[in-house]
């Protein structure tokens, strides 16, 4: 039987099959449709980031924040760390999801206070961003 002893039965599929028991949203973007219409919103696959659905989250999550809070939160979050190695980078992508993210809220008189945005809600993480 061709396949039997493949990457995708033996480590993707029975992934794929636990996500969905802990009742997280599966989608196979095999024949992803990019665009920010597309079937992810992303332009393009090497985009590790799914903006649109991290935007969505850190707006649910602080309904009180002002849009260029939220630009902020998703810039710091999607920045490149290619110079870094990986290990690090993760830490540091790691470290924002579970601690906030500091970003600069612009008070009526112009002056500008730090604000944090929470990417998590108790345990729970609300999005998967990688």
């Amino acid at each position: 039987m061709p396949g039997q002893y493949s990457e995708d039965q033996l480590v993707e599929q029975p992934t794929i099959r636990l996500f969905e028991e802990l009742g997280w949203e599966v989608v196979n973007a095999y024949d992803e449709a990019l665009g920010p219409d597309g079937t992810l919103g992303r332009d393009n696959r090497s985009e590790v980031f799914l903006v649109r659905r991290l935007r969505a989250a850190i707006q649910q999550l602080n309904p009180d924040a002002p849009p260029e809070a939220v630009e902020q939160a998703i810039n710091e979050v999607t920045r490149s760390r290619s110079t870094v190695q990986y290990a690090r980078a993760n830490q540091e992508v790691h470290q924002l999801v579970r601690d906030r993210v500091e970003v600069t809220v612009r008070q009526q008189d112009g002056t500008t206070l730090p604000k944090d945005s929470r990417l998590l809600t108790g345990s729970t993480l609300q999005i998967m961003i990688f």
